[in-house]
């Protein structure tokens, strides 16, 4: 009797550990919740710096995850969707999510990549302004939009990186911008753009690309330019030209302006996307300005009627002018503007430049037929291989 008790009191102990092992089994697979799945990690590979979705059901919050055993933050965004930015310090490897009581891994591994340099990782601190015209003619670091579009100019076309901006017969004229207007300390400076122009006709005016201008002088130019010229050189040839025009309160120099040909480049330099930069170097003994053509040096040019110390000025300084408006600085994409105050075509602040038709300024264009993109301005003269740098990442369209 006693050795059936014991039998008894076996199979009941070993029923009783056998339930408590299925019920602790069941609350470790279900939490009591409905099964979690994880169905796709997208994109895959991802950058760091990038948003990566984990899609699937059941998802609740709060939940974790990690990648490649490392954990990163997440965001729970519904029941099936949660976020995360892969951090810089993230390695390939598997996704795990835990929710809902569970922990689910993801059936495919993550490729984590480390993105390479951009045209964004040049010079970065010295960027001042720049224009990318992906979907609008904004200036990216202010948001500052044009105050008045001339003829026709659109955002949507594909540019050497991402949108560009299409002229026909079109310009853009900007009310003075916070981190350029009355800039009076910049004694060095670059821009670079990015240009797709018509094959060259050899007689047609000249071709404004970017212009920075103060808003009172007593001549017809502006301070900084970068242009197309007519060499009369026709077919496929671009003529870069730069010009610098200096007017702070000093006696006033006009540092004459220079041309470079594409001499030396392949053929295919019009109707193609090419890399033009102007640099000028303010300080030291020397004041040098140099025109490059995709990363390449074509020309330079040292101006020695600077007084030294002097410091080139964005507007006039030392009282110049007296009378209102005061001073300011305007940037102009694709019109040359002007300040003559015999010129009753306008005062190039709140008017256009002359029309190709003018006798006084044939020569001189207000609008452009082209595309423009990634137009860039620098408070110092990038050096020769910082503007190849711009060449190559934009030329890999980055």
């Amino acid at each position: 009797m006693k050795q059936i008790k014991n039998v008894t009191l076996a199979i009941i102990g070993g029923l009783f550990i056998l339930a408590v092992a299925t019920v602790s089994c069941k609350k470790k697979n279900n939490g009591g919740g409905a099964t979690v799945t994880v169905t796709s990690v997208t994109p895959n590979p991802a950058t760091t710096g990038s948003t990566v979705t984990i899609t699937g059901t059941n998802f609740t919050s709060p939940a974790t995850v990690t990648v490649n055993g490392a954990a990163v933050t997440a965001t729970f965004v519904s029941a099936t969707t949660i976020t995360f930015v892969a951090p810089s310090s993230a390695t390939s490897g598997v996704v795990s999510v835990t929710t809902n009581g569970q922990t689910v891994a993801y059936s495919g591994s993550l490729s984590v990549v480390v993105p390479g340099p951009t045209s964004d990782s040049v010079a970065t601190s010295a960027l001042l302004a720049k224009w990318t015209f992906d979907g609008t003619g904004a200036e990216s670091i202010s948001g500052d939009v044009p105050y008045a579009t001339r003829g026709t100019v659109s955002y949507t076309g594909a540019g050497q990186i991402g949108n560009c901006a299409t002229f026909t017969a079109g310009a853009l004229l900007f009310n003075p911008i916070g981190q350029i207007n009355n800039d009076t300390t910049l004694e060095s400076y670059t821009i670079s753009l990015w240009a797709n122009m018509p094959t060259s006709v050899g007689t047609e005016p000249l071709r404004p690309l970017f212009q920075m201008t103060g808003n009172r002088y007593s001549d017809i130019w502006g301070q900084v330019d970068l242009e197309l010229t007519n060499s009369g050189v026709a077919g496929d040839s671009l003529t870069v030209g730069a010009r610098q025009h200096q007017q702070d309160g000093h006696a006033p120099y006009d540092h004459t302006g220079f041309t470079a040909l594409n001499a030396g480049l392949n053929s295919g330099i019009c109707n193609n996307w090419v890399l033009l930069t102007e640099t000028y170097n303010g300080n030291g003994n020397n004041q040098t300005m140099q025109i490059y053509i995709n990363g390449n040096r074509v020309d330079s040019a040292e101006f020695t009627d600077v007084t030294k110390p002097e410091t080139f000025n964005l507007v006039p300084q030392g009282g110049t002018p007296t009378v209102a408006p005061l001073p300011a600085t305007k940037v102009y994409i694709g019109s040359m503007a002007f300040f003559d105050q015999g010129n009753t075509a306008g005062d190039g602040y709140s008017n256009y430049a002359p029309t190709w038709s003018s006798a006084n300024y044939s020569w001189a264009g207000e609008a452009i037929t082209g595309k423009l993109d990634d137009i860039r301005v620098y408070n110092r003269a990038l050096t020769a291989s910082e503007v190849a740098s711009l060449y190559t990442y934009g030329s890999q369209g980055k």
